[in-house]
C-alpha cells in the first residue's frame, strides 16, 4: 500500500494491513485501504481502492459523486439534508427504471422511466399502478386515516372470488363495484351494511331495488317520496322553486317541464306549473294547479273561493264543483269567491246541475270582478219535467212566455217551429201518440206551408186523426179538419170559400144562434138547392118575415 503524507511519499506495511494514525489526516490511497482507520476522522482525498472500511463518519466534498455499487446488508441508509433546495434528488438520464425498492427479492415499488409509480407492479401503466392480493376486509389497496376524533378509516380493495369487485370503504359505508363476472357489472352503493341504492349494468338506477325497470327506479314499503328544495331564504310570489326538464336530441333543448312555483309572500303556498314548446317555438306555460287545488288551462285560475274547485279553460271558460255538494257547474266569464264574479268585462252564462237538476241560466254584460247576478232561463227537473223560465214546471213542458201586447210580431213570443224551404202542402206537426211505438202518432196539429205567391208563403192549420188500430202513422191524408189561409173552416175536405163548410153525416153547431140536427133513421133537415131563383130556408122570428 502507498501513501502520501503531507507532500511525501512512503511506504508502510504491516501484517494485518491496517494503518492506525493520531490527529487529523488527509490521505490519498491507492491500492486496498481496508483498514485504513484513524482517530479524530480522517479526511481523505482521491481513493482508488478495491475495498474500504471505514468505522467513523465519512465526509465526502465535492459537486459531483459517482456511486456505482450494490449495497449489501445494510442496517440504514439515512439521509439527513438541511438545506433549501431537495434532501435526495434520484436523476435518470437513460432509460432504466428511476427507483426498485424491494423486499428480500420482490421488487415492491418500481419508479419508471417517465415517472408511473408502481406499488406491486414492476411495469406501472399508469401514474400510480397499485396490484396485489386484497381479500380481506382490512386488507386496503389504498387506506387513509384521519387520526383527528374517532379516526375514520378510509380505502379502497378489490375482492371476490377471483377480484372482479372493487370498494370504496367509508366505515359501515361502502361503494361496491363489480365486474361482468358476478353480479352482472353493477355498482351498489351501501350504508350501515344496507343497500342504498345501485346503478344496474344496463344503466338503470335503483333506489330500494336491486333490478331497476327504468332509468331511475324508487321501491318502498311505504310511500315513496322525491324532493326538489330551493333553500333560498328570499323567495317571493311566483319564483320557481324547482323543475324537471325533457329534453329531445343531442342539443338538449328543453321540450316540456314540470316547475313548482311560489304562490303568496310566505313561501307557504305553492303551485304546479306545466310547460310545453311548440315546434320551433319557445317553452310556455300550459296548465297550473295553485295552491287551492284549482286548475288553470292557458291561464294562472281566478280566486276561487275555497268551498269550490275549479278547473279554468283560457281566459274565461270554467268547469267547478262546490266542496261537498253533489254540483258541477260550467260556467263563461263567471267564477265564485262568497258569490258569482265577472272574470272580464263581458256578458256571463252558466250551466250547473244541482239535486239531479240542469239548470241554464245568463247574465248581462258587467265588468271584471264586479258582482255577477244570473237570471235562469231553462231547467230540466229531476222528473224530466221542462221549465223555460220557470223554476217549477208543473207540466212536460212549462213555459213562461211574455205576450203580445199591440201590433208586434207573434212570433217574438211563445213557441215559434220554423223549416226554412218548405214547399207547398208540406206539414210542420205536433203530434200525440199512445203506445210505445214512436212512429205511432193517432192525433196531431200540424202548421201547413201553404204558397201565396212567387215572393212569399201563406200558412194553414190542419187538424189530423188516426181511427184505424193498424201499425200505420199518423199520416198527411188523416186531416179531418182545416182553417185555411183565408180563415174558412173546412171539415173533410182541404179545399172551399165558404166560412164553415162541412160534410159527412151530421152538423151540431151550438152558440148564440143554436142550429142542431138530430137523425135518427130519416133526414131531419134536407135542404137541396140546385136551381137559381127562390129561396130554400129563410126563418125569421121577430122580424117581418
Amino acid at each position: 500500500m502507498g501513501i502520501q503524507i503531507n507532500g511525501q511519499t512512503d511506504t508502510i506495511s504491516s501484517t494485518d494491513g491496517s494503518l492506525n494514525i493520531g490527529g487529523t489526516v488527509t490521505v490519498n490511497v491507492t491500492g486496498d485501504a481496508t483498514g485504513l482507520t484513524g482517530t479524530p476522522d480522517i479526511t481523505v482525498g482521491a481513493v482508488t481502492a478495491s475495498s474500504a472500511t471505514i468505522s467513523g463518519d465519512l465526509t465526502v466534498n465535492g459537486t459531483t459523486t459517482t456511486l456505482d455499487t450494490t449495497l449489501t446488508e445494510v442496517d440504514k441508509l439515512e439521509v439527513g439534508a438541511n438545506n433549501t433546495t431537495v434532501g435526495v434528488a434520484i436523476t435518470q438520464s437513460g432509460t432504466g427504471d428511476i427507483l426498485r425498492l424491494y423486499d428480500s427479492s420482490t421488487q415492491v415499488v418500481t419508479v419508471k422511466d417517465g415517472g408511473n409509480l408502481g406499488i406491486g407492479s414492476i411495469s406501472p401503466s399508469g401514474k400510480l399502478d397499485i396490484q396485489g392480493n386484497f381479500e380481506g376486509s382490512n386488507n386496503f389497496a389504498l387506506r387513509f386515516v384521519n387520526t383527528k376524533g374517532t379516526g375514520r378509516t378510509y380505502g379502497f380493495r378489490s375482492h371476490g372470488v377471483n377480484g372482479e369487485a372493487f370498494t370504496l370503504y367509508h366505515g359501515s359505508i361502502r361503494m361496491q363495484s363489480w365486474n361482468d363476472y358476478q353480479s352482472g357489472g353493477n355498482t351498489v352503493f351501501y350504508s350501515g351494511g344496507t343497500e342504498s341504492f345501485r346503478i344496474h349494468n344496463n344503466g338503470n338506477i335503483g333506489i330500494g331495488t336491486d333490478n331497476p325497470a327504468v332509468k331511475l327506479h324508487l321501491s318502498s314499503g311505504t310511500a315513496t317520496q322525491v324532493m326538489i328544495s330551493n333553500t333560498s331564504s328570499s323567495m317571493s310570489d311566483g319564483d320557481t322553486i324547482g323543475t324537471i326538464d325533457f329534453a329531445a336530441g343531442p342539443s338538449n333543448t328543453v321540450n316540456a317541464r314540470v316547475a313548482g312555483a311560489v304562490e303568496g309572500t310566505s313561501e307557504a303556498g305553492g303551485d304546479l306549473v306545466f310547460e310545453t314548446r311548440a315546434d320551433g317555438g319557445s317553452l310556455s306555460e300550459r296548465l297550473r294547479i295553485n295552491s287551492s287545488g284549482n286548475m288553470g288551462l292557458g291561464v294562472t285560475p281566478e280566486s276561487w273561493g275555497t268551498n269550490f274547485r275549479a278547473f279554468q279553460i283560457g281566459s274565461t271558460g270554467s268547469l267547478a264543483s262546490q266542496v261537498g255538494a253533489r254540483t258541477i257547474e260550467l260556467a263563461t266569464n263567471a267564477y265564485n269567491n262568497s258569490g258569482w264574479k265577472y272574470t272580464d268585462a263581458d256578458v256571463a252564462s252558466l250551466y250547473y246541475q244541482y239535486n239531479g237538476e240542469h239548470i241554464f241560466a245568463n247574465a248581462p254584460s258587467g265588468t271584471d270582478d264586479a258582482s255577477c247576478t244570473f237570471t235562469e232561463r231553462l231547467r230540466i227537473h229531476s222528473n224530466g219535467k221542462i221549465g223555460i223560465s220557470q223554476s217549477s214546471p208543473y207540466a212536460d213542458l212549462d213555459i213562461t212566455s211574455s205576450t203580445e201586447t199591440s201590433t208586434g210580431t207573434l212570433s217574438a213570443h211563445g213557441i215559434r217551429l220554423a223549416a226554412v224551404g218548405a214547399a207547398d202542402e208540406d206539414v210542420i206537426p205536433i203530434s200525440a201518440g199512445f203506445l210505445s211505438p214512436q212512429d205511432r202518432a193517432r192525433a196531431g196539429i200540424g202548421f201547413i206551408c201553404k204558397t201565396a205567391s212567387a215572393a212569399g208563403y201563406a200558412g194553414a192549420i190542419g187538424f189530423y186523426t188516426r181511427s184505424a188500430a193498424d201499425g200505420s202513422g199518423l199520416l198527411r191524408t188523416d186531416e179531418r179538419m182545416r182553417i185555411d189561409e183565408g180563415g174558412s173552416v173546412l171539415v173533410g175536405t182541404t179545399n172551399g170559400s165558404a166560412e164553415l163548410i162541412v160534410t159527412g153525416s151530421g152538423i151540431n153547431l151550438k152558440g148564440d144562434g143554436r142550429i142542431a140536427t138530430t137523425a135518427q133513421s130519416n133526414t131531419t133537415l134536407y135542404a137541396n138547392r140546385d136551381g137559381t131563383a127562390g129561396k130554400v130556408i129563410q126563418v125569421r122570428y121577430q122580424g117581418p118575415q
